[in-house]
């Protein structure tokens, strides 16, 4: 199985265009530093994070794979998942002196791809209208399938920050912009008919909406025999998103068409949230100037997020409905920052 990512050049570029804490699920839990880590109020803060993160959706199973020639569907459904790729989050923040409000502008951006092949002398083609994997069962050949990821998110919030029981609260309100997209491509080559097949599909969802969330910081030590604080940080959000979604399907046989069809753009609402947990470490290296670095684990997930056109009679060829599926993200987040 081989995976590779397209995003690496771009967050490194990110990397340095800024150096701070913070991706897909942008929920900025609040710090925790203590007094003597924390820079003076009423001062910006730049923040990068790079993020190892997996993107999943919904049955990628692409072929069947029998283990000996049968009349009837009977063995393995092999899928194309993706691994952990690298993505980026970078972004500004402002703390209001008088207040303590934060204000911040974020933006993440990842890019993934999954490919898999599978070789077999009894394989079923799974994915495509009913006529199509008619032409790929029981077959001797190949089945090959490639998934890009492609996922944009742009936050503007800002939180109000109290304090409770030695512990630092944050209520957070916003707005959230999202940009995914996901496009599928599956070829079989039948070696004895000889025939080759492709199924190409792609769905897209935009949209923006406001942003709730909740984020806690908890100090575990400032004087463990080192400069500056070890903190406790976590957080979730959930927005709220009116979305435009578009989604295409073909497939082409030996080289000839044999169907092509787009769903009328349609707009829905759909429910994102979004949830991390990690450690931050903040410590003071100029006057009324702390470094921050974190590191943790996060989950995004847009329900219902994407749609693909299902063919489901052999008999109407024209006869197709539209499945809703999840978009989702986790792994892990690192991050470092700086607080003027």
């Amino acid at each position: 199985m081989k995976r590779r990512s397209r995003a690496l050049g771009t967050w490194l570029i990110g990397l340095g265009l800024a150096a701070s804490p913070a991706l897909a699920e942008e929920v900025v839990p609040a710090e925790a530093a203590s007094p003597a880590a924390t820079p003076a109020a009423g001062v910006p803060n730049l923040f990068a994070e790079l993020l190892i993160v997996r993107p999943t959706i919904d049955d990628t199973a692409f072929v069947l794979r029998s283990p000996g020639s049968t009349t009837f569907p009977n063995g393995t459904r092999e899928s194309d998942e993706f691994d952990y790729e690298a993505g980026f989050r970078i972004g500004a923040g402002y703390e209001i002196a008088e207040s303590g409000r934060k204000v911040e502008l974020s933006y993440s951006r990842l890019e993934a791809d999954a490919t898999e092949t599978i070789n077999g002398d009894f394989l079923w083609a799974t994915v495509g209208n009913p006529d199509f994997a008619g032409s790929f069962t029981n077959y001797a050949g190949s089945a090959a399938a490639r998934i890009d990821a492609d996922y944009q998110r742009i936050d503007l919030h800002v939180t109000q920050p109290w304090r409770v029981a030695g512990a630092e609260l944050g209520l957070e309100f916003g707005l959230e912009w999202a940009d995914f997209r996901v496009g599928e491509r599956y070829v079989f080559v039948n070696d004895t008919a000889p025939n080759t097949g492709v199924v190409s599909a792609a769905s897209r969802s935009w949209g923006i909406g406001p942003e709730i969330g909740l984020g806690l910081g908890f100090e575990i030590c400032h004087a463990c025999g080192i400069p500056g604080a070890f903190s406790l940080a976590a957080g979730s959000s959930i927005a709220l998103l009116l979305t435009d979604t578009n989604t295409r399907a073909s497939t082409v046989s030996s080289g000839a068409p044999a169907l092509s069809v787009r769903d009328e753009e349609t707009s829905r609402v759909i429910p994102a949230i979004h949830a991390r947990a990690g450690f931050t470490y903040a410590v003071p290296v100029a006057e009324h100037v702390a470094a921050t670095a974190s590191v943790g684990y996060q989950i995004d997930t847009y329900l219902n997020g994407l749609t693909r056109a299902a063919f489901v009679d052999d008999v109407a060829p024209s006869l197709s409905a539209t499945h809703e599926y999840d978009f989702d993200l986790h792994g892990i987040y690192a991050s470092v920052g700086v607080v003027f």
